[in-house]
């Protein structure tokens, strides 16, 4: 997928990563995902309504809670998924790809090196 302009910016927004990180291997309700990052719930809603209109996060399911709907967030979609910044998005985000693309090649550097022991 060619990454646009406002899905870079907000790959490489602190308070969204970190949202997007904390339901890549769950999905999770608004409630579970301001409990794991310490945030109330209401400063979340606009966050994670923005990730869901750009495509970072999807609804998984829903639940009927007593009169409530509990809404089950992921972001499991984009562990496959190719991301291509080319043009203006990877001129301006540059060193933020570099940085990311060295810590995750760290990771598997480290991975390997423990299957190895």
């Amino acid at each position: 997928m060619m990454v646009n302009p406002d899905v870079a910016k907000a790959l490489f927004d602190p308070k969204l990563e970190a949202i997007i990180d904390t339901v890549k291997h769950k999905s999770k309700t608004v409630k579970e995902i301001a409990k794991e990052l310490n945030e109330k719930q209401s400063r979340l809603y606009y966050h994670i309504q923005k990730l869901v209109n750009l495509g970072l996060m999807t609804i998984e399911k829903e639940k009927l809670v007593g009169n409530i709907i509990e809404k089950y967030y992921t972001s499991s979609h984009l562990r496959d998924a190719s991301m291509t910044f080319e043009g203006e998005v990877a001129m301006e985000y540059h060193e933020k790809l570099l940085t990311k693309a060295l810590f995750n090649m760290n990771q598997g550097i480290n991975l390997l090196k423990e299957d190895l022991s």
